[in-house]
């Protein structure tokens, strides 16, 4: 093999492993959840109720934005109106990646569902979730009662008005707004690498300069 061939050989292979690593370090979409309690999930859902998917409604495809219906027989409303009859379609994404929710046909689940267009529809999300035997059932959150505000005085208290000036008082606070708006606008214009790349790109410019050194010898 020539000089020139095995030459072109290498940098072949290192530009193939800078792809790699560039390719390893974007992130794969799929779904995030943060964690919610029972009483989060409940507040922020329009129907809650325990019950047992019976069959699914159409084909279920994952690769298709189209949700998929599951239709449920319905063993308690905890949360939302009363249904009309013991069942209920609930809609969720075919795909696990979208938040989606695979239920299992036969098996009881506490669902979290929200109205989206006169439907019900539920994800990963939103806390529902498979219901074991021993499990308890979902029951009804009272919302918390609202603290009263304390009543305000129309005459501040004597000397409170002499403790705080006005002109330092003014002075001070554009300032603090100064340094938190500076603070936020370097934050978003430094954002950071990541500690991966880095070291993955250096690791690849050494590699082509060790390559290069060995060449320029060879040639000699």
């Amino acid at each position: 093999m020539r000089r020139g061939s095995a030459f072109l050989l290498l940098v072949g292979v290192l530009l193939g492993s800078v792809a790699g690593a560039v390719s390893s370090a974007t992130p794969a979409c799929a779904c995030s959840c943060a964690p919610v309690t029972p009483a989060e999930a409940q507040a922020e859902a329009d129907v809650v109720f325990v019950g047992v998917p019976s069959r699914v409604v159409g084909a279920a495809d994952p690769d298709s934005p189209e949700p998929v219906t599951y239709l449920f027989s319905v063993e308690t409303v905890v949360k939302g109106p009363a249904l009309p009859e013991p069942s209920a379609r609930v809609q969720t994404s075919a795909s696990s990646a979208a938040c989606g929710i695979g239920f299992r046909l036969g098996a009881r689940y506490a669902v979290y569902a929200v109205d989206s267009d006169g439907a019900l529809f539920a994800t990963v999300c939103g806390g529902t979730h498979r219901l074991a035997a021993t499990d308890p059932v979902p029951t009804a959150v009272s919302p918390p009662a609202a603290t009263p505000a304390p009543a305000l005085s129309d005459t501040p208290p004597t000397g409170q008005a002499e403790s705080l000036p006005a002109g330092p008082a003014a002075a001070i606070l554009p300032a603090a707004q100064t340094v938190l708006a500076s603070g936020s606008v370097a934050t978003e214009e430094d954002p950071q690498m990541p500690v991966e790349g880095v070291i993955a790109a250096i690791g690849v410019i050494l590699l082509l300069i060790v390559a290069i050194v060995l060449v320029s010898r060879r040639r000699e």
